[in-house]
C-alpha cells in the first residue's frame, strides 16, 4: 500500500508522487524510469535507516522518546502487551 503523504520526484520535480525508495525511505519518485535515471546519484547517498535502538546498550534503559513511540504504536495497535515486554512483564 502506498502512503497517503505525498511529495515530488526527487528526480524530475513532478508534485503529488508517493513512490518511495525501497531502501531510505527519503528519495520519492514518480516511476521506475525516474528512479533508475537517478539512481547514480542517489545510491552515494542511500543508506537504510537505523533501527529504532541503534547505539542502545542491552539492558539499558530506553531514551523517553523511544517509550513514547512504543506506547503510541501500542496504543494503535490495540496491543499492550508490545509495551508490557518492555517492562520486563
Amino acid at each position: 500500500p502506498r502512503s497517503a503523504a505525498m511529495s515530488c520526484c526527487s528526480h524530475c520535480g513532478k508534485e503529488g508522487v508517493a513512490l518511495k525508495c525501497s531502501r531510505c525511505k527519503q528519495a520519492s519518485y514518480c516511476g521506475a524510469e525516474c528512479q533508475k535515471s537517478a539512481w547514480p546519484v542517489h545510491k552515494k547517498t542511500c543508506e537504510k535507516p537505523l533501527p529504532p535502538n541503534a547505539g542502545v546498550a542491552a539492558g539499558a534503559p530506553l531514551p523517553l522518546s523511544e517509550v513514547f513511540e512504543r506506547v503510541k504504536a501500542a496504543d494503535l495497535a490495540s496491543d499492550w502487551r508490545g509495551v508490557l515486554k518492555y517492562q520486563g512483564r
